[in-house]
C-alpha cells in the first residue's frame, strides 16, 4: 500500500467544527483548516485574522481603540491572557465551521461577544491604513475569500472560496 502526502485526508472533508479559546488555538488551527482549501496559502490569514477577532473582539471583548493602544504598548498579549483567566470571558469559545457544498468551501466562525458594525470594515479604509489594527476582514474580504459576510449580529464571520476559479485565459 502506497502511502499518501500528509494531509490529503481533508479532502475527503465534507464538513467539521471546531471550538477554541486562545488565539494560539485559533493560530493552529487556521494553518491546519487553511489545508482544506484549494489555495491554502491564499485563505490562512484571513482564517486567522478571523479567528484572532472572533478571541479577541468578540469573546474578550477587547476594542478596536483598546487593541490599538495595547499593540502600541506591547501589552495585548498580556491583557488577552488576563481576560482569558476571567469566570466569566475566559469561558467563552469560538467556533468554526468548514463545510463543502456548492461548489465551494464555506467557512462559519462564531464568538459568544456582542457583536458589532461589521459594515464599514469590509472595504480597505484609508484612515486605517496606517494603523495597529483594523484592516484584517478588509484583508480577508479581498484576499482570502471570494466572499465574506456577517450576521445581523456581527458575531458570526462566513466566508466562501470556490474551488475551482471562474477565470480562464
Amino acid at each position: 500500500m502506497l502511502m499518501q502526502k500528509p494531509g490529503r485526508e481533508l479532502d475527503f472533508m465534507v464538513s467539521a467544527t471546531y471550538r477554541f479559546k486562545t488565539v494560539e488555538e485559533a493560530h493552529m488551527l487556521s494553518l491546519y483548516l487553511a489545508s482544506c482549501f484549494p489555495e491554502p496559502e491564499r485563505v490562512v490569514n484571513g482564517l486567522t485574522e478571523l479567528m484572532f477577532n472572533a478571541v479577541e473582539h468578540g469573546n474578550l471583548g477587547i476594542g478596536y481603540e483598546m487593541k490599538a493602544e495595547l499593540s502600541k504598548q506591547n501589552m495585548l498579549a498580556s491583557e488577552v491572557a488576563q481576560r482569558l483567566q476571567s469566570p466569566v470571558l475566559g469561558e467563552r469559545v469560538a467556533e468554526i465551521t468548514v463545510t463543502r457544498k456548492d461548489g465551494g468551501i464555506y467557512v462559519v466562525i462564531t464568538d459568544q461577544g456582542e457583536g458589532f458594525d461589521w459594515k464599514d470594515h469590509l472595504k480597505i479604509n484609508p484612515s486605517r491604513a496606517g494603523k495597529a489594527s483594523g484592516r484584517g476582514i478588509a484583508m480577508a474580504n479581498s484576499i482570502s475569500f471570494d466572499k465574506l459576510t456577517y450576521n445581523e449580529k456581527g458575531n458570526t464571520a462566513v466566508g466562501y472560496v470556490a474551488e475551482q476559479s471562474g477565470f480562464e485565459w
